[in-house]
């Protein structure tokens, strides 16, 4: 299925409801608390160079392993990515497993492109909701980058991202 940007928008909203700002940065827990289908997150040390993140699905069951050895800002989006995945229901039977730092050197189909860049929306709307990065913007009166990535948790450049998807700012 393919969602649009605002559909997925509107899922995490839905996610998002009873959450306050003294709930950011977002616990992980408390969002699989609210889907019904059944995650488990559990950390990993890979011996293959590169690899952040593999999600496999084991009978009714997603799992999500994720590389301790990441920074935890690179940590926290590939979950939200991964649960983009797992909700907007990418995953298949098949055991998913990306080598994120050589990405550009795959090859996707277009369908697995779309998938990765509903994913991607996701996991930024997810970790940055738009109405409290706008209530931020405000009590910080303007765009502090570094402020605003330490609220949520989340890279300067996923930050820069999101803002520049929601209009906010433009690449320079």
């Amino acid at each position: 299925m393919n969602y649009t940007k605002e559909s997925i928008e509107n899922k995490t909203k839905e996610l998002m409801i009873g959450f306050s700002e003294s709930d950011y940065p977002i616990s992980f827990q408390k969002i699989i608390e609210k889907v019904p289908q059944r995650i488990g997150i559990f950390k990993a040390s890979f011996t293959e160079d590169g690899i952040s993140w593999l999600t496999k699905k084991e009978g009714e069951d997603f799992l999500i392993y994720i590389n301790n050895m990441e920074p935890l800002v690179r940590r926290r989006f590939s979950i939200a990515h991964e649960l983009g995945h797992v909700i907007l229901g990418h995953l298949s039977n098949e055991t998913k497993k990306i080598d994120y730092k050589y990405r550009k050197n795959q090859t996707y189909t277009k369908e697995e492109i779309l998938e990765e860049k509903e994913a991607n929306w996701f996991a930024s709307a997810l970790l940055m909701p738009a109405e409290m990065l706008d209530t931020q913007i405000q009590k910080n009166k303007g765009i502090d980058l570094d402020s605003l990535a330490d609220f949520f948790w989340v890279s300067t450049s996923a930050l820069k991202i999101r803002l520049f998807n929601l209009w906010y700012m433009s690449y320079e």
